[in-house]
Order: structure tokens, then sequence, then C-alpha cells
């Protein structure tokens, strides 16, 4: 009797469901749509498993001729596109800034939802998007003329690095006039040292100089007392020569005399 009774029910449904669908827009109209049913139901994609069919649901697919996948699979759709709605103000923003940018080639996509996440993993996609994007702007607001499509992918983090880099390169940044002010410190401080080192040189020079000459004039000291002991030498052999040679004459003359 029940299976009877639930084959009557079956029937009568499926026969209620052909006649709706004659109908242009009756469907829609009475909410015979999974989309409809769907709105009634709760997806979470944070955890999808804890989607359930009780008894009710499967009453009402014999009811409507609506399966319960197919009603589970409306209620998926309707949280990705809450997500994506939550996105679609940051997602165009980051289009439209890419594009005024010059760079609407780069406008990155898949922004939005992606199968098999959750409902943070999008939104944390394109708050980084953004940072990026507000990291691009800034540096072509201070710096129009930098080239930033190197930088293009990069993390906001690695664009801020490069924009400070670029800041303090220029001429007049403190750091600049820091870095030309301890050069300048370190070209008068070698400047310094190699005058030094010349001076050194230059005494070690000198005081070379000085111990040659000093050198040279106690060889000629030394030469001029050789030639004074020469002379006092044969003065002294002519003095005594002279001595003999006056001895032998008075030892002649006594001789002659004696």
């Amino acid at each position: 009797m029940l299976l009877g009774g639930a084959g009557i029910l079956t029937g009568g449904a499926l026969a209620t469901k052909a006649a709706i669908d004659l109908i242009p827009g009756l469907k829609e109209t009475i909410g015979y749509t999974p989309e409809a049913i769907a709105k009634g139901e709760s997806f979470d994609l944070n955890k999808p498993d804890s989607y359930k069919n009780d008894i009710g649901d499967y009453l009402r697919a014999i009811g409507t001729g609506i399966s319960v996948d197919e009603v589970k699979k409306a209620a998926k759709q309707q949280s990705i596109d809450n997500v994506n709605e939550n996105l679609r103000k940051g997602i165009k923003k980051i289009q439209q800034g890419y594009s005024s940018l010059g760079h609407k080639d780069r406008i990155p996509t898949s922004l939005g939802y992606r199968e098999g996440e959750g409902t943070v993993e999008a939104s944390l996609r394109v708050q980084d998007e953004l940072a990026k994007l507000n990291s691009l702007q800034n540096l072509k607001a201070n710096y129009p003329d930098l080239n930033v499509d190197g930088l293009l992918g990069k993390s906001s983090y690695e664009i801020d690095a490069a924009g400070e880099k670029f800041r303090k390169n220029q001429f007049d940044s403190p750091e600049a006039r820091a870095r030309r002010t301890e050069e300048r410190g370190e070209s008068r401080y070698l400047d310094l040292q190699e005058a030094q080192l010349a001076q050194r040189r230059f005494d070690q020079m000198q005081a070379q100089n000085n111990f040659q000459l000093q050198m040279d004039q106690m060889g000629l000291n030394n030469r001029r007392l050789d030639m004074q002991d020469a002379r006092s030498e044969r003065k002294d052999k002519r003095e005594m020569l002279s001595l003999l040679l006056q001895g032998l004459g008075n030892v002649q003359s006594n001789l002659v005399n004696y």
C-alpha cells in the first residue's frame, strides 16, 4: 500500500511538473527551479561536507521533480556568487588601476573564487593585488619617469623596496647628500694619507741622502788625513836624511883634520 501510494504521489508530481513546464515562466514564478529552492538552503564553502539532505528535501524533490543534487549545486553556486559579489568592487578597482597605469594587458586574472577554496582565499588574493596596485600607483605618482614594467607581478613589499631604493638614489635625497659628504670626507682622508706617505718618502730619501753625504765627508776627511800623514812622513824622512848627511860630513871633516 505504501509503495503504491508513493508511486501515485510520484506519478502525480511528475504530471504536475510536466504541466508546469508547459506554461512559460510559471516555474520561475512559483519557485519551481533549483535556484529558487536553493535560496532557502545554506552551503558553507569552508565546510562543503556539512551540507546534508533530510527527508523533507527528498519529499520536495518528489513533489517538484527537482533533484536534491540540483538544489545542492545551485546552493553552492549561490555561495560562490556571494563571495564574488563581495569582491566585485575590489576587482573592478584593480582592473581600472592597471588600465590607468597603461598596463591593461597585465591585469591579473582569476581573482575571484576558485574551485576547492573556502571564502577567505579569494579575499586575500584581491587584497594582495590591491596592495600591489597601491604601491605601483604611489611609485608612479612620486616618480613619473620611473619605468615600473619590471615590477609588475612583484609583491607590494618588493615594489615598495624598489621605490625606496630609487628615492635614496635621487641626487637631492638626504641619503645621497650623506653619501657625498662621506665620500668627500673619505677623499680628504685619502689625500691626507697620500700627502703623509709622500712626506715620509721624502724624509726617508732626505735621510738617505744625508747619510750618504756624511759617508762621503768621512771618506774625504780620511783621505785628507792620509795625505797629511804622508806629507809628515816624507818630511820626517827628509829631515832624518839631512841629519845623516850632516853627520857624515862632520865625520869626514874630522878625519881629514886628524
